[in-house]
């Protein structure tokens, strides 16, 4: 999301994807996920739900996570939102999905499904696949990784702290 508020071309897509499973009947609950890109500005999440109505999703089917700063903060702030943590579906970018797939199991989901809302993030000028959001998100992984087992640790001994995951 730009600093403006504005959905980003792959963000709308995740929400045009979310709309058409809620649609199907495949979704009858959908959460928006995504903090504040500027500290007094809209979250992402509900920038995300507003661009849903547009595509005709009720209000009551929406859920909104207005917090998350992070893929781990999106999973342990969502869950906790739906009222069960199994046979949930996640949208994404395809590249994004298994570190999604993995951050959601870490924070107690179970059964879950995935869904591309893109298969490949392309250059809007060149039409190349973007080498960067690969390299970037392989690191991102691991980093994630890390961050989660060091939460994981620090909650054995309650000195979590949910900053720790941005």
């Amino acid at each position: 999301m730009s600093a403006d508020g504005s959905l980003h071309a792959p963000t709308q897509k995740r929400v045009a994807t979310c709309a058409r499973l809620y649609h199907a009947g495949r979704a009858p609950l959908v959460v928006f996920t995504g903090g504040r890109a500027v500290p007094d500005g809209p979250s992402a999440g509900a920038q995300m739900a507003q661009l849903a109505q547009q595509f005709d999703m009720p209000p009551d089917a929406i859920l909104i996570e207005p917090e998350s700063q992070s893929t781990l903060q999106n999973a342990l702030f969502s869950l906790p939102l739906l009222p069960v943590s199994e046979n949930l579906i996640l949208v994404s970018e395809a590249f994004h999905l298994p570190r999604s797939w993995a951050s959601f199991r870490w924070a107690g989901a179970r059964g879950l499904q995935l869904a591309a809302s893109e298969n490949v993030r392309r250059d809007p000028e060149t039409g190349w696949p973007s080498f960067s959001i690969l390299l970037r998100e392989t690191a991102a992984v691991w980093f994630n990784l890390f961050r989660a087992a060091a939460w994981s640790a620090a909650s054995t001994v309650d000195l979590q702290n949910d900053d720790w995951l941005h």
